[in-house]
């Protein structure tokens, strides 16, 4: 059995190693010579834990190609191009119509066609593909942990036209070998899935910066109150309950978007959504107006040191980037950059100075702000950070310890503290 994957983004790569990584023969394309050639060389287009170690040991199940006759051979073809979305979370549908309407004349014909990119619900049943042979497959991975998610679902929400019908055998087989639920349903259930799945997500990670940020104000500690609510069931130890700046990395704001214009469209209730992307906007600016209440004013002309400018830890990607849109607001201060792995800064941000060294950046700066927690933050040495004359620590996340700061004479700002 081939296997194929179209589109060489985030998606489509990491799935096809996933695949690889199980066994299978798999065929990757792209309709960019560029991507497949970096490809072959095992230099993936996006950054992921393991996924370059994973791309090399599997090269042998790997066909990487940007001509479209090499698509003939695969029985099931994932459309999975990552869907680009604007600043207000509206997708770019453009890419996966035009990636369907180019390959579909060269598949076998009754191949397997399954859309596994993240589209608004009512997409795939208009298809022009067999009913048949045409399945949505709900995606559930997460930037910084998507080799793990891919190699070891919790489930695959599979839609089809008919949910009472079996799934084609090879398609079955391909899914039972990741040993887990499979749980099939109408085309636009599975679409909406995904966007309930993350709605939830939203509420609890709304709910807990809401909580969090009057545990700051009545000095109450939300880091002593999380642990009793992952303790009752019906909240669970899995649950988002780390406090954060709002809702970022463009794929939860383009499911508030999506979900609100549905219910607009037929007259349903989205208020509540609303708050979420209220709330989220308002979170985003907690280091700003911390930095302005409780550092700027104690110096004439603050240096500061920014650590982290992807939007969460172990993923390149900036968009909707905490770290920029503070940068944004800061423009006119003194400011040094440094991320371990995005290594650029949108041009108009041309005064910032960007370091190579974690070290260099925070030298002689009066205050350091984390925004990205990066697991080598946390080995930061406070007796070099006092010795670099640092006072102000700003620490959303807590990668520093809040005692240990204090300790050390320190101002340390965190979340929920």
């Amino acid at each position: 059995m081939i296997i194929a994957y179209v589109g060489m983004t985030h998606l489509g790569v990491v799935s096809a190693v996933g695949s690889a990584e199980k066994g299978f023969t798999i065929v990757c394309f792209d309709e960019s010579e560029q991507v497949i050639n970096n490809l072959k060389k095992c230099n993936p287009p996006v950054v992921e834990p393991q996924l370059a170690d994973l791309l090399k040991k599997n090269a042998d199940k790997l066909t990487f190609t940007y001509q479209l006759n090499d698509l003939q051979k695969a029985d099931i073809v994932y459309v999975a191009p990552d869907i680009p979305t604007n600043e207000l979370g509206q997708s770019n549908l453009s890419p996966i119509h035009n990636y369907i309407e180019h390959i579909s004349p060269h598949l076998k014909p009754d191949a397997i066609l399954v859309v596994l990119s993240q589209v608004p619900p009512g997409f795939t049943e208009k298809v022009n593909w067999k009913k048949e042979n045409l399945y949505y497959q709900v995606e559930t991975l997460i930037f910084g942990q998507a080799i793990n998610r891919t190699l070891f679902p919790e489930r695959f929400i599979i839609g089809m036209a008919n949910p009472k019908s079996p799934l084609p055998k090879k398609l079955l087989d391909f899914l039972q070998s990741y040993d887990c639920p499979i749980l099939p349903m109408h085309f636009k259930s599975a679409e909406l899935t995904k966007i309930a799945i993350n709605l939830f997500l939203i509420s609890t990670v709304s709910t807990t910066n809401v909580i969090a940020e009057l545990c700051e104000k009545i000095k109450a500690d939300w880091s002593e109150i999380a642990p009793a609510l992952k303790l009752d069931k019906r909240i669970g130890k899995h649950a988002y309950l780390s406090p954060g700046l709002g809702i970022s990395g463009g794929n939860l704001e383009r499911d508030m978007t999506t979900f609100c214009s549905l219910a607009s469209q037929h007259g349903t209730d989205f208020s509540v959504i609303q708050s979420w992307k209220k709330n989220s906007q308002y979170r985003l600016n907690w280091v700003l107006k911390k930095l302005h209440e409780e550092v700027i004013p104690k110096f004439e002309n603050p240096k500061l040191s920014i650590l982290g400018l992807a939007y969460k830890k172990n993923t390149s990607s900036i968009k909707n980037s905490p770290a920029v849109k503070l940068i944004s607001h800061l423009k006119d201060f003194h400011i040094s950059c440094f991320d371990p792995i995005v290594k650029s800064i949108p041009e108009k941000f041309s005064k910032i100075k960007f370091f190579n060294s974690l070290n260099d950046t925070y030298s002689n700066a009066d205050a350091l702000i984390i925004m990205t927690p990066w697991d080598e933050f946390s080995y930061l040495s406070l007796k070099d950070l006092v010795k670099s004359n640092v006072k102000d620590i700003v620490d959303p996340f807590g990668v520093l310890n809040h005692e240990e700061c204090a300790l050390a004479g320190l101002n340390h700002y965190q979340l929920g503290k």
